[in-house]
């Protein structure tokens, strides 16, 4: 099975100031850990599992959780349990 990202032609991941430099400007944190789910915010996807599973994670920790995608026009979405649960919610 192929990957899903050309890391040879398309693909280059960012050198570790790089990151440090778009975290600052976008206000998020520059050592911490942050972890994503990208995608439908619907039923289907589970997100239920992801907010369950992070609130057991998180604790005291500074990491973050990002979530990337919509509910928006979505018969089953959940984009208002994410606004819901989450004090800091950035949704791109």
């Amino acid at each position: 099975i192929t990957p899903g990202i050309d890391t040879i032609n398309e693909f280059t991941p960012l050198l570790t100031t790089q990151k440090k430099i778009i975290r600052k400007k976008i206000g998020w944190p520059v050592d911490s850990l942050i972890f994503s789910y990208v995608g439908r915010f619907t039923r289907r996807k589970r997100i239920d599992l992801i907010l369950n599973a992070w609130f057991s994670y998180k604790n005291n920790r500074s990491d973050w959780l990002a979530f990337v995608g919509s509910g928006f026009m979505q018969h089953d979405s959940v984009e208002p349990l994410i606004t819901k649960e989450c004090k800091k919610v950035l949704i791109f």
